[in-house]
Order: structure tokens, then C-alpha cells, then sequence
């Protein structure tokens, strides 16, 4: 009786002790995207929500898939001192092509304004000792690229992101997007020459059928004159 209680109080220890790293674990690694990147790490105006050391990757990614576990422990290392994010250029990409991303992963550091690319080895190590250099020293290592944050991305980048894809498919796929092209302007010419073409080329109704149309409407309007003044048609006039 005794060992059956001694299992349950230690099952309730191992699983209340499960359920706080489970806790703890959580928020470890922030998503970030689109629609709260400036409003969390306030990146481009100066951040007075602390430094921000962010990954971006792509899910089909190998390098990314590789070294999740590493930035997720990094996550955990940093935790209290580092905010530790990561983004899905993919789903992203107006964050993408405002931050210049070409490969995955891209880690970048934030800092008041400025933002350092980490080049080093990706091991918990080496990415904690970068960030904290950073926030130590309030600037990167001597060999460490940083240029200052860009601003905010604008309807126009948004557009130009999109013709980025365009590209892209056009050079994937040129014949699909030449026939797409093709049909744009073969449309776009049709509705002009609708608007624009020459009156001698509108085809005319028929003279038969334009009397038959002006003796209909003529004997419509003599019906409705006759009823309203309580006229009635005589029987001689009537069609046989």
C-alpha cells in the first residue's frame, strides 16, 4: 500500500517537473513576421524593447533544418538577456526583400538601430558569444559586416517584392509566362479597339429590320393614344 503511494507521489514529481521545463521552454524562440517584426523588435526607430539576434530561414531549407536545435538551446542560453526570433522568409517576404535576404540561414543582430551579420560557426558557443560582444560593447567585432537598419517596408517595396516573383517565374518558366503575357496584351488590344475603332466598322442594322422596328413602335404609340381618349379600333381596321 505504502509503494503504491510513493509511485504516485513520484509520478506527480517527475510530471510536475516535466510540465515547468515544458513551461520554461516556451517563448524561448519568438516568431516573428510581417505583421508584428517592428512592433516587437522596433528595429528601424531604435529598440527600447532590447537587442534582437534573428534568423531567417526557409522551411524546406537543410542548413535550417540542421541547426533549429541550436538556436532553440541558444534561445534558452540567452533567455533574460538576448531576444531570440527567427523568421519564415517564405511566408515573409516583404521581411525578406527588405532585409536583403539571398540564403538561408541568415542571422542577423539588432542593435539600437544597426544590424550586424553573423558569419561564424552555428553552435550555441560561438552565436551567444557574438550577441553578447554586441551588447557588451554596444558595436560588432572588427571583422563583423553592419550597416544600419532599413526603414520599414513601404507599399512600393511590397510591389517590388512582387515583381521579384514575376521575375522569377519568367526565368523558371518563360514560355508559361510569355503565353500569360501574350494573352494580357491580345485582351488589352481587344478592349482598346472596342472603344477606339471606327464608326464605319460598327456593323449597321438592316434597313428591313429597321422598318420593321420604326412600324412596330409607330402602331405601339397610336394603341396607347387610342385607349387613353376611350377610342376603339373599327372592326374594318382590325388585322384579319
Amino acid at each position: 500500500m505504502l509503494g503504491g503511494a510513493m509511485r504516485a507521489v513520484f509520478l506527480a514529481l517527475v510530471f510536475c517537473v516535466l510540465f515547468v521545463a515544458q513551461d520554461g521552454a516556451e517563448g524561448r524562440v519568438i516568431e516573428l513576421g510581417e505583421d508584428n517584426f517592428e512592433q516587437l523588435t522596433q528595429a528601424a526607430t531604435g529598440a527600447t524593447t532590447g537587442d534582437w539576434f534573428v534568423k531567417f530561414y526557409a522551411p524546406w531549407c537543410g542548413h535550417c533544418k540542421r541547426m533549429a536545435s541550436a538556436w532553440e538551446n541558444l534561445g534558452e542560453e540567452l533567455l533574460g538577456e538576448i531576444n531570440v526570433a527567427e523568421v519564415n522568409a517564405e511566408k515573409n517576404k516583404a521581411l525578406a526583400h527588405r532585409f536583403k535576404i539571398k540564403g538561408f540561414p541568415t542571422l542577423l543582430y539588432f542593435h539600437q538601430g544597426t544590424m550586424y551579420k553573423f558569419r561564424g560557426k552555428r553552435n550555441v558557443e560561438t552565436m551567444a558569444e557574438f550577441a553578447r560582444y554586441i551588447a557588451e560593447h554596444r558595436t560588432g567585432p572588427k571583422d563583423v559586416d553592419s550597416v544600419p537598419v532599413p526603414a520599414e517596408a513601404s507599399l512600393l517595396d511590397a510591389n517590388a517584392a512582387v515583381y521579384e516573383r514575376m521575375i522569377v517565374t519568367l526565368r523558371k518558366e518563360p514560355l508559361k509566362a510569355a503565353l500569360a503575357a501574350l494573352a494580357g496584351v491580345l485582351v488589352g488590344a481587344g478592349a482598346v479597339y472596342a472603344v477606339f475603332r471606327p464608326r464605319d466598322t460598327i456593323p449597321e442594322v438592316p434597313a428591313a429590320q429597321k422598318d420593321r422596328r420604326d412600324t412596330a413602335a409607330t402602331k405601339k404609340k397610336e394603341d396607347k393614344v387610342n385607349a387613353e381618349k376611350g377610342a376603339t379600333i373599327p372592326e374594318s381596321k382590325k388585322t384579319k
